[in-house]
Protein backbone atom coordinates (compact mmCIF):
# COMPACT_ATOMS: atom_id res chain seq x y z
CA UNK A 1 0.00 0.00 0.00
CA UNK A 2 1.27 2.87 -0.67
CA UNK A 3 2.16 5.91 1.60
CA UNK A 4 1.10 8.81 -0.19
CA UNK A 5 -2.34 8.64 -1.31
CA UNK A 6 -3.65 10.84 -4.22
CA UNK A 7 -6.11 13.60 -3.91
CA UNK A 8 -8.82 11.89 -5.81
CA UNK A 9 -7.93 8.57 -3.94
CA UNK A 10 -11.62 8.00 -2.10
CA UNK A 11 -11.70 4.41 -0.93
CA UNK A 12 -10.02 1.57 -1.05
CA UNK A 13 -10.12 -1.38 -2.79
CA UNK A 14 -12.38 -3.40 -1.51
CA UNK A 15 -15.19 -0.58 -0.23
CA UNK A 16 -15.90 2.67 -2.13
CA UNK A 17 -15.75 5.91 -0.92
CA UNK A 18 -18.85 6.96 1.15
CA UNK A 19 -17.77 10.34 -0.77
CA UNK A 20 -18.30 8.90 -4.09
CA UNK A 21 -21.79 7.16 -2.72
CA UNK A 22 -23.22 10.10 -1.53
CA UNK A 23 -22.39 12.12 -4.99
CA UNK A 24 -24.10 9.33 -6.78
CA UNK A 25 -27.66 9.43 -4.92
CA UNK A 26 -27.76 13.09 -5.28
CA UNK A 27 -27.38 12.77 -9.17
CA UNK A 28 -30.10 10.20 -9.04
CA UNK A 29 -32.41 12.95 -6.84
CA UNK A 30 -31.85 15.48 -9.15
CA UNK A 31 -32.37 13.82 -12.11
CA UNK A 32 -35.38 12.56 -10.64
CA UNK A 33 -36.35 16.33 -9.85
CA UNK A 34 -35.75 17.29 -13.16
CA UNK A 35 -37.91 14.82 -14.47
CA UNK A 36 -41.00 15.72 -12.23
CA UNK A 37 -40.42 19.51 -13.54
CA UNK A 38 -40.34 18.33 -17.13
CA UNK A 39 -43.66 15.99 -16.50
CA UNK A 40 -45.44 19.21 -14.28
CA UNK A 41 -44.68 21.72 -17.27
CA UNK A 42 -46.51 18.79 -19.93
CA UNK A 43 -49.26 17.94 -18.15
CA UNK A 44 -50.07 21.53 -16.67
CA UNK A 45 -51.06 21.81 -12.89
CA UNK A 46 -53.03 25.29 -13.28
CA UNK A 47 -57.21 25.35 -11.98
CA UNK A 48 -57.93 25.09 -15.44
CA UNK A 49 -56.62 21.37 -15.63
CA UNK A 50 -58.00 20.07 -12.13
CA UNK A 51 -61.27 18.97 -13.87
CA UNK A 52 -59.32 16.37 -16.32
CA UNK A 53 -58.05 13.11 -15.24
CA UNK A 54 -56.72 10.47 -16.80
CA UNK A 55 -53.82 7.86 -17.56
CA UNK A 56 -52.41 9.73 -20.44
CA UNK A 57 -52.42 13.48 -21.62
CA UNK A 58 -52.23 14.78 -25.48
CA UNK A 59 -50.05 17.70 -26.73
CA UNK A 60 -50.62 19.20 -30.06
CA UNK A 61 -47.50 20.29 -32.14
CA UNK A 62 -47.35 24.04 -32.63
CA UNK A 63 -45.88 26.12 -35.36
CA UNK A 64 -45.78 29.84 -34.63
CA UNK A 65 -45.38 30.39 -38.02
CA UNK A 66 -49.31 29.69 -39.38
CA UNK A 67 -52.15 30.98 -37.98
CA UNK A 68 -53.98 29.80 -34.60
CA UNK A 69 -51.13 27.49 -34.16
CA UNK A 70 -52.50 25.14 -36.96
CA UNK A 71 -49.48 23.12 -38.29
CA UNK A 72 -48.77 22.14 -41.82
CA UNK A 73 -51.24 18.95 -41.82
CA UNK A 74 -54.04 21.57 -40.04
CA UNK A 75 -53.75 23.75 -42.21
CA UNK A 76 -53.62 21.44 -45.19
CA UNK A 77 -57.13 20.06 -43.81
CA UNK A 78 -55.75 16.60 -42.85
CA UNK A 79 -56.18 15.01 -39.75
CA UNK A 80 -54.70 16.37 -36.57
CA UNK A 81 -51.48 14.58 -35.52
CA UNK A 82 -50.27 14.76 -31.92
CA UNK A 83 -48.17 13.68 -29.01
CA UNK A 84 -48.82 11.51 -26.55
CA UNK A 85 -46.73 9.51 -23.96
CA UNK A 86 -46.54 6.42 -26.08
CA UNK A 87 -45.86 8.08 -29.72
CA UNK A 88 -47.25 10.10 -32.06
CA UNK A 89 -51.32 9.60 -32.94
CA UNK A 90 -53.95 10.84 -35.04
CA UNK A 91 -57.29 12.24 -33.89
CA UNK A 92 -59.93 11.37 -36.39
CA UNK A 93 -61.87 14.40 -38.37
CA UNK A 94 -65.85 14.23 -36.84
CA UNK A 95 -68.65 13.01 -38.50
CA UNK A 96 -66.49 11.76 -41.05
CA UNK A 97 -65.29 15.59 -42.63
CA UNK A 98 -61.82 15.56 -44.10
CA UNK A 99 -59.93 18.22 -42.83
CA UNK A 100 -62.15 19.24 -40.17
CA UNK A 101 -59.78 19.81 -36.87
CA UNK A 102 -61.65 22.77 -35.26
CA UNK A 103 -65.24 22.46 -33.05
CA UNK A 104 -67.29 19.59 -34.19
CA UNK A 105 -70.99 20.01 -34.95
CA UNK A 106 -73.30 19.47 -31.71
CA UNK A 107 -72.53 15.69 -30.73
CA UNK A 108 -75.14 14.27 -27.76
CA UNK A 109 -72.57 11.72 -26.92
CA UNK A 110 -69.68 14.15 -26.78
CA UNK A 111 -71.80 17.09 -25.44
CA UNK A 112 -73.17 14.89 -22.51
CA UNK A 113 -71.59 15.08 -18.78
CA UNK A 114 -68.71 12.76 -18.59
CA UNK A 115 -68.14 12.68 -21.98
CA UNK A 116 -64.27 12.00 -23.04
CA UNK A 117 -63.37 9.85 -19.46
CA UNK A 118 -63.05 6.37 -19.94
CA UNK A 119 -65.47 3.54 -20.71
CA UNK A 120 -66.75 1.99 -17.01
CA UNK A 121 -68.65 -0.53 -18.75
CA UNK A 122 -65.34 -3.11 -17.92
CA UNK A 123 -63.93 -5.38 -19.96
CA UNK A 124 -65.40 -7.19 -22.80
CA UNK A 125 -67.60 -4.29 -24.09
CA UNK A 126 -65.46 -2.14 -25.75
CA UNK A 127 -61.84 -3.70 -25.09
CA UNK A 128 -59.57 -4.12 -22.14
CA UNK A 129 -58.79 -0.44 -21.42
CA UNK A 130 -60.13 3.41 -23.00
CA UNK A 131 -58.63 4.11 -26.60
CA UNK A 132 -57.81 7.34 -27.95
CA UNK A 133 -60.70 8.86 -28.62
CA UNK A 134 -62.15 7.55 -25.46
CA UNK A 135 -59.10 9.36 -23.38
CA UNK A 136 -59.76 12.87 -21.81
CA UNK A 137 -58.57 16.39 -24.19
CA UNK A 138 -57.52 19.00 -21.78
CA UNK A 139 -58.54 22.10 -23.62
CA UNK A 140 -54.97 23.63 -22.45
CA UNK A 141 -53.22 20.89 -24.13
CA UNK A 142 -55.34 20.96 -27.45
CA UNK A 143 -55.63 24.15 -29.39
CA UNK A 144 -58.68 23.21 -32.05
CA UNK A 145 -59.01 25.87 -34.87
CA UNK A 146 -62.45 26.66 -35.48
CA UNK A 147 -64.95 24.69 -37.91
CA UNK A 148 -65.15 25.54 -41.32
CA UNK A 149 -68.81 26.55 -41.89
CA UNK A 150 -70.94 23.48 -42.97
CA UNK A 151 -73.88 23.79 -46.16
CA UNK A 152 -75.92 21.79 -44.22
CA UNK A 153 -78.72 21.69 -41.63
CA UNK A 154 -76.31 20.63 -38.29
CA UNK A 155 -76.20 22.50 -35.23
CA UNK A 156 -73.66 25.41 -34.87
CA UNK A 157 -70.27 24.51 -33.81
CA UNK A 158 -69.35 24.47 -30.17
CA UNK A 159 -66.11 26.18 -29.42
CA UNK A 160 -64.46 24.08 -26.73
CA UNK A 161 -61.52 26.50 -26.56
CA UNK A 162 -62.96 28.19 -24.09
CA UNK A 163 -65.23 27.49 -20.40
CA UNK A 164 -68.98 27.11 -21.11
CA UNK A 165 -69.36 30.47 -19.21
CA UNK A 166 -67.17 31.94 -22.15
CA UNK A 167 -68.53 30.68 -25.29
CA UNK A 168 -71.01 32.64 -27.46
CA UNK A 169 -74.56 31.50 -27.16
CA UNK A 170 -75.67 29.56 -29.94
CA UNK A 171 -77.65 32.33 -32.18
CA UNK A 172 -79.85 29.89 -34.05
CA UNK A 173 -81.86 28.89 -31.14
CA UNK A 174 -82.44 32.97 -31.16
CA UNK A 175 -85.52 33.69 -32.55
CA UNK A 176 -85.22 36.21 -35.43
CA UNK A 177 -86.90 39.46 -35.02
CA UNK A 178 -87.64 40.13 -38.76
CA UNK A 179 -88.46 36.74 -40.09
CA UNK A 180 -88.34 36.51 -43.98
CA UNK A 181 -91.84 36.89 -45.22
CA UNK A 182 -92.75 35.02 -48.00
CA UNK A 183 -95.13 37.12 -50.38
CA UNK A 184 -97.19 35.16 -53.15
CA UNK A 185 -98.13 37.18 -55.91
CA UNK A 186 -101.90 36.62 -56.11
CA UNK A 187 -103.02 34.04 -58.84
CA UNK A 188 -104.86 35.52 -61.63
CA UNK A 189 -107.95 35.07 -62.32
CA UNK A 190 -109.57 31.75 -64.69
CA UNK A 191 -110.70 34.98 -67.31
CA UNK A 192 -107.48 36.79 -67.03
CA UNK A 193 -106.08 34.06 -68.35
CA UNK A 194 -107.91 32.34 -71.00
CA UNK A 195 -110.28 34.56 -72.26
CA UNK A 196 -107.05 36.99 -74.01
CA UNK A 197 -106.98 33.70 -75.74
CA UNK A 198 -110.45 34.17 -77.45
CA UNK A 199 -110.03 37.71 -78.34
CA UNK A 200 -112.03 38.52 -75.48
CA UNK A 201 -111.51 40.94 -72.28
CA UNK A 202 -111.38 40.00 -68.57
CA UNK A 203 -114.66 40.78 -66.49
CA UNK A 204 -113.88 44.69 -66.12
CA UNK A 205 -112.23 45.12 -69.28
CA UNK A 206 -108.16 44.86 -69.41
CA UNK A 207 -107.41 48.17 -68.54
CA UNK A 208 -106.66 48.62 -64.47
CA UNK A 209 -107.10 52.54 -65.19
CA UNK A 210 -110.92 51.71 -65.43
CA UNK A 211 -112.65 53.50 -62.76
CA UNK A 212 -115.40 51.14 -63.15
CA UNK A 213 -112.94 47.66 -63.13
CA UNK A 214 -113.12 47.07 -59.57
CA UNK A 215 -116.67 47.15 -59.23
CA UNK A 216 -117.30 44.94 -62.29
CA UNK A 217 -114.33 42.72 -61.19
CA UNK A 218 -116.65 41.90 -57.88
CA UNK A 219 -118.97 40.06 -59.64
CA UNK A 220 -116.11 36.88 -60.60
CA UNK A 221 -117.61 34.92 -57.96
CA UNK A 222 -120.98 35.34 -58.98
CA UNK A 223 -120.25 34.39 -62.56
CA UNK A 224 -118.11 31.67 -62.13
CA UNK A 225 -117.08 29.35 -64.62
CA UNK A 226 -113.91 27.68 -66.22
CA UNK A 227 -112.75 26.18 -68.84
CA UNK A 228 -115.05 25.62 -72.01
CA UNK A 229 -117.98 27.46 -69.03
CA UNK A 230 -115.55 30.48 -68.83
CA UNK A 231 -117.44 34.05 -68.93
CA UNK A 232 -115.06 36.75 -71.06
CA UNK A 233 -116.19 40.09 -71.95
CA UNK A 234 -115.77 42.70 -74.95
CA UNK A 235 -114.58 45.68 -73.96
CA UNK A 236 -116.72 48.55 -71.90
CA UNK A 237 -119.10 50.82 -74.17
CA UNK A 238 -121.46 53.94 -72.87
CA UNK A 239 -125.18 52.97 -72.84
CA UNK A 240 -126.61 56.61 -73.03
CA UNK A 241 -126.07 57.02 -68.96
CA UNK A 242 -124.80 53.76 -68.36
CA UNK A 243 -121.41 51.80 -68.90
CA UNK A 244 -122.33 48.09 -70.52
CA UNK A 245 -120.06 45.13 -70.93
CA UNK A 246 -121.20 42.23 -72.84
CA UNK A 247 -121.11 38.87 -71.94
CA UNK A 248 -119.98 36.03 -73.59
CA UNK A 249 -119.93 31.65 -72.61
CA UNK A 250 -118.61 29.34 -74.87
CA UNK A 251 -119.95 31.61 -77.77
CA UNK A 252 -123.28 32.37 -76.61
CA UNK A 253 -124.77 35.51 -75.53
CA UNK A 254 -124.11 35.92 -71.62
CA UNK A 255 -125.80 38.67 -71.25
CA UNK A 256 -124.54 41.98 -70.11
CA UNK A 257 -122.71 43.63 -66.85
CA UNK A 258 -124.62 47.05 -66.15
CA UNK A 259 -123.93 50.45 -63.79
CA UNK A 260 -123.61 54.16 -63.82
CA UNK A 261 -120.97 55.82 -65.52
CA UNK A 262 -120.54 58.05 -63.12
CA UNK A 263 -120.01 55.43 -60.81
CA UNK A 264 -122.96 56.01 -58.33
CA UNK A 265 -124.56 52.66 -58.89
CA UNK A 266 -124.10 48.78 -58.37
CA UNK A 267 -123.49 46.74 -60.74
CA UNK A 268 -125.28 44.37 -61.61
CA UNK A 269 -125.55 41.38 -64.33
CA UNK A 270 -128.90 40.78 -66.49
CA UNK A 271 -129.45 37.63 -68.57
CA UNK A 272 -130.03 38.53 -72.46
CA UNK A 273 -133.92 38.61 -71.63
CA UNK A 274 -133.38 41.12 -68.99
CA UNK A 275 -131.34 43.15 -70.94
CA UNK A 276 -133.75 43.12 -73.76
CA UNK A 277 -136.46 44.35 -71.68
CA UNK A 278 -134.22 47.25 -70.01
CA UNK A 279 -133.61 49.23 -73.43
CA UNK A 280 -137.17 48.82 -74.77
CA UNK A 281 -137.22 52.60 -76.07
CA UNK A 282 -135.45 53.65 -78.90
CA UNK A 283 -134.62 50.32 -80.46
CA UNK A 284 -132.16 49.54 -77.80
CA UNK A 285 -129.88 52.18 -79.28
CA UNK A 286 -127.00 53.91 -77.27
CA UNK A 287 -128.16 57.38 -77.52
CA UNK A 288 -131.81 58.15 -75.96
CA UNK A 289 -133.37 58.59 -72.50
CA UNK A 290 -132.81 55.99 -69.94
CA UNK A 291 -136.28 55.15 -68.59
CA UNK A 292 -135.28 52.67 -66.14
CA UNK A 293 -132.35 54.73 -64.24
CA UNK A 294 -129.37 52.62 -62.67
CA UNK A 295 -130.02 49.44 -61.24
CA UNK A 296 -130.28 48.72 -57.40
CA UNK A 297 -130.60 45.08 -56.94
CA UNK A 298 -132.74 42.43 -57.41
CA UNK A 299 -135.92 41.44 -55.58
CA UNK A 300 -138.62 38.88 -55.28
CA UNK A 301 -142.41 39.20 -54.93
CA UNK A 302 -143.63 35.85 -54.08
CA UNK A 303 -142.28 33.55 -57.42
CA UNK A 304 -142.07 36.82 -59.01
CA UNK A 305 -138.16 37.96 -59.72
CA UNK A 306 -138.04 42.25 -60.14
CA UNK A 307 -134.85 44.13 -60.94
CA UNK A 308 -135.45 47.35 -58.79
CA UNK A 309 -133.73 50.38 -60.70
CA UNK A 310 -134.09 54.38 -59.49
CA UNK A 311 -137.01 54.57 -61.49
CA UNK A 312 -139.07 51.19 -60.48
CA UNK A 313 -138.14 47.75 -61.95
CA UNK A 314 -138.15 45.55 -64.78
CA UNK A 315 -140.81 42.03 -63.81
CA UNK A 316 -139.81 39.32 -64.84
CA UNK A 317 -143.58 37.66 -65.60
CA UNK A 318 -142.19 34.09 -65.41
CA UNK A 319 -138.65 32.93 -65.04
CA UNK A 320 -136.66 33.37 -68.76
CA UNK A 321 -139.25 35.47 -70.34
CA UNK A 322 -139.05 39.07 -71.48
CA UNK A 323 -138.32 41.76 -68.49
CA UNK A 324 -141.36 44.26 -68.89
CA UNK A 325 -140.23 47.82 -67.75
CA UNK A 326 -142.82 49.55 -64.91
CA UNK A 327 -141.71 53.11 -63.96
CA UNK A 328 -142.53 56.17 -62.72
CA UNK A 329 -146.34 56.58 -61.58
CA UNK A 330 -147.15 53.43 -62.81
CA UNK A 331 -144.69 51.74 -60.42
CA UNK A 332 -146.51 53.73 -58.05
CA UNK A 333 -150.07 52.49 -58.49
CA UNK A 334 -148.96 49.14 -58.77
CA UNK A 335 -147.04 49.12 -55.71
CA UNK A 336 -150.03 50.47 -54.08
CA UNK A 337 -152.35 47.87 -55.65
CA UNK A 338 -149.89 45.02 -54.03
CA UNK A 339 -147.89 44.34 -56.93
CA UNK A 340 -147.94 41.16 -58.31
CA UNK A 341 -150.06 39.42 -55.29
CA UNK A 342 -152.71 42.57 -55.92
CA UNK A 343 -155.71 43.11 -57.71
CA UNK A 344 -153.44 44.55 -60.85
CA UNK A 345 -151.50 40.86 -61.16
CA UNK A 346 -148.57 41.05 -63.00
CA UNK A 347 -147.43 43.42 -65.85
CA UNK A 348 -148.41 41.95 -69.45
CA UNK A 349 -147.03 44.87 -71.72
CA UNK A 350 -144.50 47.29 -71.55
CA UNK A 351 -146.14 51.22 -71.86
CA UNK A 352 -147.55 51.82 -74.91
CA UNK A 353 -149.79 55.09 -76.04
CA UNK A 354 -153.46 55.09 -78.48
CA UNK A 355 -153.81 58.04 -79.98
CA UNK A 356 -156.60 60.69 -78.80
CA UNK A 357 -157.02 58.58 -75.97
CA UNK A 358 -153.53 58.38 -73.43
CA UNK A 359 -150.99 56.18 -72.47
CA UNK A 360 -151.57 52.74 -71.39
CA UNK A 361 -149.86 49.60 -69.37
CA UNK A 362 -151.61 46.46 -69.47
CA UNK A 363 -151.51 44.30 -66.50
CA UNK A 364 -152.92 40.92 -66.13
CA UNK A 365 -156.55 41.81 -64.54
CA UNK A 366 -156.63 45.19 -66.18
CA UNK A 367 -155.43 48.04 -67.83
CA UNK A 368 -154.09 51.08 -66.40
CA UNK A 369 -154.60 54.76 -68.02
CA UNK A 370 -152.99 57.77 -68.03
CA UNK A 371 -155.71 59.77 -70.25
CA UNK A 372 -154.39 62.85 -72.62
CA UNK A 373 -150.91 61.56 -72.75
CA UNK A 374 -148.81 60.45 -75.46
CA UNK A 375 -145.50 60.50 -74.93
CA UNK A 376 -143.26 58.67 -73.20
CA UNK A 377 -141.34 61.30 -71.67
CA UNK A 378 -144.33 63.35 -70.31
CA UNK A 379 -146.02 60.07 -69.02
CA UNK A 380 -142.52 59.32 -67.18
CA UNK A 381 -143.09 62.88 -65.41
CA UNK A 382 -146.48 61.87 -64.48
CA UNK A 383 -147.16 61.12 -60.67
CA UNK A 384 -148.88 57.96 -59.54
CA UNK A 385 -152.60 60.69 -59.02
CA UNK A 386 -152.45 61.09 -62.62
CA UNK A 387 -153.26 57.30 -63.71
CA UNK A 388 -156.91 55.95 -64.25
CA UNK A 389 -157.52 51.60 -63.33
CA UNK A 390 -159.43 49.97 -65.02
CA UNK A 391 -160.37 45.84 -64.46
CA UNK A 392 -160.33 43.43 -67.04
CA UNK A 393 -164.00 43.08 -66.65
CA UNK A 394 -164.56 46.54 -68.58
CA UNK A 395 -163.39 44.78 -71.49
CA UNK A 396 -165.13 42.40 -74.02
CA UNK A 397 -162.86 39.66 -74.71
CA UNK A 398 -162.21 37.70 -78.18
CA UNK A 399 -164.15 34.48 -77.48
CA UNK A 400 -162.08 33.00 -80.36
CA UNK A 401 -159.22 29.87 -80.67
CA UNK A 402 -155.42 31.41 -80.33
CA UNK A 403 -153.80 27.74 -80.25
CA UNK A 404 -151.39 27.29 -82.97
CA UNK A 405 -151.14 31.49 -83.56
CA UNK A 406 -148.47 34.44 -82.28
CA UNK A 407 -150.61 36.83 -80.09
CA UNK A 408 -148.46 40.17 -79.74
CA UNK A 409 -148.98 43.03 -77.44
CA UNK A 410 -147.31 46.00 -77.51
CA UNK A 411 -144.09 44.66 -79.67
CA UNK A 412 -143.86 41.59 -77.11
CA UNK A 413 -144.71 38.06 -78.88
CA UNK A 414 -146.01 34.79 -77.43
CA UNK A 415 -146.69 31.40 -79.30
CA UNK A 416 -149.83 29.90 -78.24
CA UNK A 417 -149.26 25.75 -77.86
CA UNK A 418 -152.19 23.17 -78.82
CA UNK A 419 -152.50 23.06 -75.01
CA UNK A 420 -153.09 26.74 -74.84
CA UNK A 421 -149.85 27.55 -72.57
CA UNK A 422 -148.44 30.51 -73.63
CA UNK A 423 -144.35 30.71 -74.44
CA UNK A 424 -142.25 33.91 -75.10
CA UNK A 425 -140.77 34.16 -78.33
CA UNK A 426 -137.21 35.58 -78.08
CA UNK A 427 -135.21 35.91 -80.96
CA UNK A 428 -136.14 37.10 -84.68
CA UNK A 429 -134.96 33.70 -85.79
CA UNK A 430 -137.84 31.76 -83.41
CA UNK A 431 -140.52 34.21 -84.82
CA UNK A 432 -139.82 33.19 -88.43
CA UNK A 433 -139.90 29.30 -86.98
CA UNK A 434 -142.99 29.64 -85.63
CA UNK A 435 -144.48 31.50 -88.59
CA UNK A 436 -142.83 29.41 -91.76
CA UNK A 437 -142.29 26.06 -89.86
CA UNK A 438 -145.36 25.62 -88.06
CA UNK A 439 -147.14 28.32 -89.76
CA UNK A 440 -148.12 30.44 -86.98
CA UNK A 441 -150.69 33.28 -87.62
CA UNK A 442 -150.26 36.54 -86.05
CA UNK A 443 -152.71 38.47 -83.83
CA UNK A 444 -152.56 41.54 -81.47
CA UNK A 445 -154.54 41.77 -78.35
CA UNK A 446 -154.40 43.72 -75.11
CA UNK A 447 -152.01 42.71 -72.64
CA UNK A 448 -154.46 41.78 -69.98
CA UNK A 449 -155.76 39.02 -72.76
CA UNK A 450 -152.54 37.44 -71.78
CA UNK A 451 -154.08 37.08 -67.79
CA UNK A 452 -156.33 34.22 -69.36
CA UNK A 453 -153.02 32.39 -70.52
CA UNK A 454 -150.73 29.95 -68.64
CA UNK A 455 -147.24 30.77 -69.35
CA UNK A 456 -144.72 28.32 -70.36
CA UNK A 457 -140.99 28.13 -71.58
CA UNK A 458 -139.23 30.64 -73.60
CA UNK A 459 -140.37 29.02 -77.35
CA UNK A 460 -138.12 26.14 -78.33
CA UNK A 461 -138.34 25.69 -81.94
CA UNK A 462 -139.33 22.20 -82.76
CA UNK A 463 -137.76 22.20 -86.04
CA UNK A 464 -134.23 23.22 -84.72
Amino acid sequence: MPLNRSPLDTGTDRHPNRRTARLVRVAIVLALVGVGVVAVQRTGSGPDDQQTKGPERISVEKDDGRPDGLTGRQSAGLPLAVETGRGTAVIPEPNGQRGTTGPEAADPQRDAPGAGLPSRSGPGTSGDGPTTSERPQSAATVARPAARPSSGTSKPAVDNSRPPEERPKDQSAVPDPYPPVLVQPPAPAADEQGCPNLDLEPIGGSDPGEPLRKAFRALLPELGGTGDDLICGYRLEPWRDLTVQHLSQAGRDAGVIIAATDGSSIALRLAPNEWTGYRFRDGGAPTGFNFLGYPVGREWYGATEVVRTTTGGLVMPTPGTIGIPVIGGAWDVWMAHGGPSGDMGIPLSIPAGIPDVGAYQDFAQGRLLLPGVTTDIEAFSKPASAYEWHSATEFPLDPQNYKGKIIEVTGISFYIDSDGIAHWIATTADWMCATWDLGATRVVVPGYLLGSFVFGDVFDCPTR
